[in-house]
């Protein structure tokens, strides 16, 4: 009896059939997920959208909450312009370093693809940030660079130098955004690198997916290694171009040195839960959009097999 009523209630669970009840089983594995997402992303956030429209202040008996509306949202957006200047150059500056960090990423895998000696120690090396993935540590090291150019001298200048790159360019007859964007680009070159573990990897691992058959087609058909990575190898990766231009524009909106992560930091370390609850939920918005827009254009670019 008690086997029967426990067959039932399995049946009843997961399913009559096998596949049925396989399909059911990848629901058990996502409930952990599921659990999280609930408890540490949904509850928070319908909670920080009450929180937006009170002023908390610390009391006695801990956090009070007094109905004010929509002043805060007011006091933080309209009446001090500089969050909306400061989102807006966030917006530049993370499009910027994540276009340069899928280029770099994607160059860099293309070079570790091709058979050379000492390949394993090369892509052992570029997994080196994701490993050490600390920003103490990425702190450290800035400011051992910092260090060792002021002690040699660091009023000579060098070619990694911003001034002299603009100087440079300037002289060669290019627009100041032009001169602005490429001395910015490089001035941050160091974290740009740091940030790149995860893409190089993702695609390596993309190019290593794609059958050998389709580049001896390739070759039978007499096309060049520029034709062949035109035709096969970036049509193949444009999956996973999605995938880590999406990483990277979410990696580097949310880097503890992006001047709207720092301010909202700012916010809570006066005790200001208000302002920085609207600055956040602001910049979650505006965050999504741009990854929605993104995901959206490049993946109706990708190509699939399947399709």
């Amino acid at each position: 009896m008690k086997s029967n009523l426990g067959k039932r209630c399995v049946r009843t669970l997961f399913g009559k059939t096998v596949e049925q009840r396989r399909d059911s089983m990848g629901y058990v594995f996502l409930l952990p997920w599921l659990i999280g997402l609930v408890s540490f992303f949904i509850l928070p956030f319908f909670e920080a959208m009450y929180q937006m429209f009170y002023s908390m202040t610390l009391g006695e008996n801990g956090v009070q909450y007094t109905y004010v509306g929509g002043k805060v949202f007011k006091e933080v957006l309209w009446e001090n312009s500089n969050h909306i200047r400061m989102l807006l150059a966030s917006i530049g500056n993370t499009l910027r370093d994540a276009l340069l960090i899928v280029i770099f990423s994607l160059i860099v895998a293309i070079l570790l693809n091709k058979p050379f000696r000492g390949r394993g120690f090369c892509r052992a090396l570029m997994a080196l940030p994701i490993i050490v993935s600390s920003g103490v540590l990425m702190q450290v090291l800035k400011g051992d660079l910092l260090l060792s150019s002021v002690e040699s001298g660091a009023a000579a200048n060098t070619v990694f130098q911003g001034a002299v790159i603009e100087d440079a360019l300037l002289k060669m007859g290019l627009s100041v955004t032009v001169v602005n964007f490429i001395s910015n680009s490089v001035s941050t070159i160091l974290d740009l690198i740091w940030q790149s573990g995860i893409q190089i990897l993702l695609f390596v691992g993309g190019m290593q997916a794609i059958p050998s058959t389709y580049y001896e087609v390739c070759g039978v058909e007499g096309a060049s290694p520029w034709q062949s990575f035109w035709r096969v190898t970036f049509p193949m990766l444009t999956p996973f171009l999605v995938l880590n231009m999406v990483y990277a524009v979410i990696d580097s909106f949310t880097m503890p040195e992006n001047k709207v992560i720092v301010e909202i930091n700012e916010y809570f370390h006066n005790v200001l839960y208000s302002q920085a609850t609207v600055l956040s939920m602001a910049y979650f918005v505006l965050v999504s959009i741009i990854v929605g827009a993104i995901a959206l254009i490049f993946s109706r670019r990708a190509f699939y097999i399947e399709k």
